[in-house]
């Protein structure tokens, strides 16, 4: 077994319905740009960030406790499984970020680091960064993030460029667009699909 505090039957999962929520929500701000028109900021534009991020964290601190369920059924664990709930346990144990989290999931499942860089990692390292800047804003962003998003058409500046004239949009504000939570939703569940295929 992982660890007592996952020995508990009563242990519930929520990855799914996090991510559901994140889904929800993108799909409120698509209907809200849909039915306020191009100068609507989309607020749950940023819930589904949010939300998609929680669903992917929720997923990766689950992860343990799902392992440590099949083994109490009799289900056959590898020990690359045992050794991923191990590590997963202790980096939570460390307060260690969901970004760590999935990397050491990777490694300890295939045997190989992630590539720095390759995708679908960078897209949630971002991620993991966009939703930290969101839940703890500080008065200067990180403008290379943001930057980078606006380049891919992942923010407001895709309907209201700087050479348009709009002014008064802060770095948060240009977050308020459904294609930033479409891009989160499908980075968050590609990073889950990542680990699933190497279980």
């Amino acid at each position: 077994m992982v660890k007592a505090k996952y020995n508990d039957p009563r242990y519930t999962y929520h990855d799914g319905l996090l991510l559901r929520a994140a889904i929800d929500a993108r799909d409120r701000a698509r209907s809200d740009l849909a039915t306020r028109g191009v100068n609507a900021l989309t607020l749950d534009a940023v819930g589904a960030v949010i939300l998609s991020a929680a669903a992917a964290e929720a997923f990766a601190n689950e992860l343990p406790g799902r392992i440590n369920e099949a083994m109490r059924h009799a289900v056959p664990v590898t020990d690359e499984l045992k050794a991923c709930a191990e590590v997963i346990t202790e980096l939570e144990d460390a307060h260690a970020g969901t970004f760590s989290k999935f990397q050491f999931a990777v490694l300890t499942l295939s045997g190989k680091l992630p590539k720095k860089g390759a995708k679908p990692l960078q897209d949630f390292h971002q991620l993991c960064r966009l939703r930290n800047a969101l839940v703890h804003p500080k008065p200067i962003p990180d403008r290379k993030l943001i930057d980078d998003f606006a380049r891919r058409g992942l923010t407001t500046d895709r309907r209201h460029p700087p050479s348009a004239g709009v002014t008064g949009l802060t770095w948060m504000n240009r977050m308020f667009d459904p294609a930033i939570a479409d891009w989160a939703c499908a980075t968050s569940h590609r990073m889950m699909l990542v680990v699933l295929e190497l279980i």
